[in-house]
Order: structure tokens, then C-alpha cells, then sequence
């Protein structure tokens, strides 16, 4: 899509503005129930579900006992954003508006499409895949996914703060149900 090129979904524009260029949208189905223990688990074996090389200890903090509950599995629209130019997380997080948040049910939705580093939706370049998902503490946090190459998917967490992101990192944000 080219940069100047601007449509509107759901009240948000498509395009690049500023920094952040929205580059389409992804529908995922979150479960009734997703329980994080069981779907983040280090494993790089041949039968692993997805393979993950390395879960940071921040994140295991955040979400070893999340689960997420809902009456009956919905699908949802996902914004997938790349970044053109260098911004702090803050700045990034103010400029996608309103309730950018996501479960973690959605995200992990996509690393089960992608889970040997294949081809698709998630960057796996070595480049971060970035979603703002509340802990278990319902804390507000930047979650990230990130291919290290014919390895594994590393997985972090870390605190909504000013870090720098440079360009060529996907945000993902929420833009409600199907």
C-alpha cells in the first residue's frame, strides 16, 4: 500500500501518519478459555506446538498465571502497524488512540500460524513484533515476539516506558470484534 494512500476502518485511518504507517488488518479468534502456562512453554523440539527458544524472566513474571476467560470464542480485528521512522513506546502507545490493548490470547493466535518461523503475518526477521497486553496484575505492558533465525521465538514483556523502537518493528492494536 502506498504511504499516502489513506482509508478508514472502524474510525481508524490506513496509511502512514507520522511515524506509524497502518498497513492492514488481521482476524484472529480468541478462545473461551486461554490459560498462558500452557501456550508459552520453551520447547524447540521437532513436535513443539510453537517453537519457542527463549520466554524472558520478566515475562513469566507478568503472565505465568494469566488466564483469560470468555463466554464463547469471538473473532477479532487486529491493526498491524510498522513503524517508519524511530519513537519511544510512549509515543507510539499515545498515537494509536483509544483501547489499543490486545489479549494475549489474540496475539499468541498468530504465533500458532507461525509457529517454526514461517512465512506470514508476524515479522521474523529478527525484528520485533510488538502488542500492549495486561498482565496478570492487570497492568498495562508492551508484550514482544521476535524470530531469532532457524532457532525459535524469543518472547519478552517489559513495562509501557519511553524505550526506543526503531523502524522496521510491527505494533499490533485492537479494532474490536468481527
Amino acid at each position: 500500500m502506498e504511504s499516502t494512500k489513506q482509508k478508514t476502518y472502524k474510525g481508524k485511518q490506513e496509511g502512514k501518519t507520522d511515524f506509524i504507517e497502518y498497513v492492514g488488518r488481521v482476524l484472529v479468534t480468541e478462545p473461551n478459555k486461554f490459560i498462558a502456562s500452557t501456550n508459552f512453554v520453551c520447547d524447540i523440539s521437532p513436535k513443539a506446538s510453537v517453537k519457542i527458544l527463549q520466554i524472558t524472566d520478566e515475562f513469566t513474571h507478568r503472565f505465568v498465571d494469566k488466564v483469560e476467560e470468555r463466554k464463547e470464542a469471538r473473532p477479532r480485528f487486529m491493526a498491524q502497524i510498522m513503524l517508519s521512522s524511530p519513537a519511544t513506546d510512549a509515543d507510539i502507545f499515545a498515537k494509536l488512540g483509544k483501547n489499543p490493548e490486545v489479549t494475549l490470547a489474540s496475539a499468541h493466535s498468530l504465533l500458532a500460524k507461525q509457529p517454526n518461523g514461517e512465512e506470514g503475518v508476524l515479522l521474523n526477521n529478527y525484528s520485533d513484533n510488538v502488542f500492549y497486553v495486561r498482565d496478570r496484575f492487570s497492568k498495562l505492558c508492551i508484550v514482544t515476539f521476535r524470530w531469532r533465525i532457524n532457532s525459535g521465538w524469543v518472547i519478552g514483556a517489559n513495562d509501557l516506558g519511553n524505550s526506543m523502537r526503531g523502524i522496521n518493528v510491527q505494533v499490533f492494536r485492537n479494532l474490536g470484534a468481527y
